[in-house]
């Protein structure tokens, strides 16, 4: 009876043992600190930044770092306070040193206070390792991305080509675009998985692995950017080509070359006109098309005047005039050039150049008023 009560109490002994072994850190069935932490780290803070962290087993180390970029560092190990001391790194980090105390550690995660920030309690999550090369990796960038800019709305495209540079493109307010180009290509840190590159003095680094179809952009503007691959970038004019365009929006005057052919008495008049007086109307102050209205004046024939309602738009360099009530003078007008207050241009399918000069800037009428009363259609028979 009593051997069989000893048998029972080694038994429960015994599953005690196995129950608090296995609730103990992870780290106590590692060989060492030193092995346990080898490998990248990746910290996600809580403003979206990334920070990753690479330890190899000889005691060096590189850091990626959105705010300060790369450095590489040296560290030593303290296995009984479980610390690691890490040096060489400047900008966010203490110039005499950082102190890691580790709380907790397993294969997948370490949770550790950084002394040099008060202790601040920081989560690093292991990454993977890709066994894929750089040029496998940026193949898999080749096309075009696209995320917003939260700060100002704006929907930015990058461009990643096969040369290995980078284009990117500022869409604004659906509006127009501005390209900035990185001829210097995009480079790649094999061992912490990062692409960098740099455009008008901003650089960019891209933090990815593997075929993920979605990437994470942080920059030293400190927003960090989540892309979407997309088919291509939407056509909008440049942002010089929609100031141009923009600047259609005035009244002007000057001679179109604009005739008409009367009938009398079973002859053919034709009559030129004297000048013509032409106001676009833009549907909002960023738009590039709208509304407009036209009156040609003549010194001679039966008419003083004609006048006309249309809808203007341009597109990629090209003005295009359409009346609803006189469908016949559709027409575009190309090779435009907007000058100070003179616009210059000619009718689609003619070889003569018009001048326009400018009377009054749209965005100077606050309100609009007014300036002809006539009404679509509407022609005034001259006194002559």
């Amino acid at each position: 009876m009593k051997n069989i009560i000893f048998k029972h109490i080694m038994s429960i002994m015994l599953i005690i043992g196995l129950i608090s072994c296995s609730a103990g850190n992870e780290y106590d069935n590692l060989q060492n600190l030193k092995n346990a932490i080898s490998g990248l780290w990746e910290i996600e803070n809580e403003d979206g930044s990334y920070i990753r962290w690479l330890f190899l087993e000889d005691g060096n180390g590189e850091i990626f770092d959105g705010f300060v970029g790369f450095q590489t560092f040296t560290y030593l190990i303290d296995e009984e306070s479980k610390t690691i001391n890490i040096h060489g790194l400047n900008g966010n980090y203490h110039e005499n040193g950082d102190m890691m105390i580790i709380t907790e550690i397993d294969s997948k995660s370490i949770i550790w206070q950084n002394v040099s920030r008060n202790y601040e309690v920081q989560k690093l999550k292991k990454i993977k390792s890709s066994n894929q090369k750089k040029d496998d990796i940026l193949k898999l960038l080749i096309g075009t991305w696209k995320t917003t800019e939260s700060k100002n709305n704006t929907d930015v495209y990058f461009a990643f080509k096969t040369n290995g540079n980078v284009t990117i493109t500022r869409v604004y307010e659906s509006s127009y675009k501005i390209n900035s180009d990185c001829n210097e290509g995009l480079e790649y840190r094999e061992m912490t998985h990062v692409g960098f590159f740099s455009i008008n003095n901003l650089s960019y680094y891209i933090l990815m692995l593997g075929s993920e179809n979605v990437i994470k952009i942080t920059s030293t503007s400190d927003e960090v950017l989540t892309l979407n691959k997309v088919e291509g970038i939407p056509e909008v004019p440049t942002e010089d080509e929609y100031f141009n365009y923009k600047a259609i929006a005035n009244q002007w005057t000057g001679n179109l070359g604009i005739s008409y052919t009367y009938s009398y008495r079973g002859r053919e008049y034709s009559f030129k006109a004297d000048y013509t007086d032409i106001i676009f109307y833009p549907k909002t102050n960023l738009d590039t098309y709208g509304l407009g209205k036209q009156v040609d004046f003549y010194n001679d024939g039966p008419y003083t005047y004609q006048y006309y309602e249309f809808y203007w738009s341009v597109d990629r360099g090209t003005i295009y005039l359409r009346y609803p009530y006189a469908p016949e003078l559709n027409t575009a007008i190309s090779d435009y050039r907007i000058d100070n207050d003179r616009l210059t241009g000619r009718f689609k399918g003619s070889n003569s150049i018009f001048t326009l000069n400018k009377i009054v800037d749209y965005y100077d009428w606050t309100p609009y008023v007014e300036i002809y009363g006539y009404k679509a259609s509407d022609w005034a028979p001259s006194n002559n």
